[in-house]
């Protein structure tokens, strides 16, 4: 990921963001592991104790997991949220991907953007407009296999929302107008993409965190509530 480099390599400021989310989320799980555990414990326990120590040890084990697994979700979607406030990651991610796809001055008048490779650029059809916004965030996304699961993280998170909201404004361009105007699409798409993004990293954070809870909390509560009806 070369491309990415220049300012993927500040990205250490969002570190701090990182590691806090971590550390919140870890002590929340912890905290939902404790009450989940004694809930199970007083359900399956009317049974024996020793159901109830069983039913302790496999929500612990499911919370550790599972909150594992959230905290690297909401520490990655986290620093991004940051990032986008103070580092403009959306519309940086979003010209770089531009960057592949067009290599003409954007100042000029349309029609007047380049020479006859950028002239075509302007009003292209929207099948290849995808394959080459594709391509172009394959292309991102290659290399820079030593980067740490942060960086890689990041980059992947934000390479991946800007294509998904650019091909969903391609699609809408193309069914309008019969094609995609790239250098239109890109001057648009600056100006609101770091929003768009925001708006898209909280909406996941409240889905991934709110399914974690309830899968946890369902498992936990049904093998207590089978160990409590088991018979034998």
């Amino acid at each position: 990921m070369s491309d990415l480099g220049p300012f993927f390599g500040a990205l250490v400021e969002l570190a701090a963001p990182a590691v806090m989310a971590l550390l919140r989320t870890g002590l929340g799980m912890f905290v939902f592991s404790l009450l989940m555990a004694g809930v199970s414990y007083s359900v399956a326990a009317s049974a024996s104790a020793g159901r109830g120590f069983v039913a302790v040890a496999f929500t612990l084990v499911v919370c550790l997991v599972l909150g594992a697994v959230l905290a690297v979700k909401r520490a990655v979607l986290s620093a991004l949220i940051y990032g986008l406030g103070k580092m403009e990651l959306g519309r940086r991610t979003l010209e770089l991907i531009f960057g592949r796809l067009l290599g003409v001055d954007e100042t000029a008048p349309s029609g007047e953007r380049g020479g006859v490779a950028a002239r075509a650029l302007e009003r292209m059809p929207l099948a290849q407009a995808e394959a080459r916004l594709s391509e172009a965030v394959r292309g991102l996304l290659k290399g820079d296999g030593n980067a740490s699961w942060l960086r890689r993280g990041l980059q992947t998170q934000l390479l991946q929302r800007v294509e998904k909201l650019t091909l969903a404004r391609f699609r809408s361009e193309g069914a309008a107008h019969g094609g995609v105007d790239l250098p239109k699409m890109r001057a648009l798409l600056a100006d609101e993409m770091d929003q768009l993004l925001r708006d898209t990293l909280d909406a996941a954070l409240m889905k991934i965190t709110a399914v974690v809870i309830l899968v946890a909390g369902g498992l936990s509560l049904l093998l207590a509530f089978a160990l409590r009806h088991h018979s034998g």
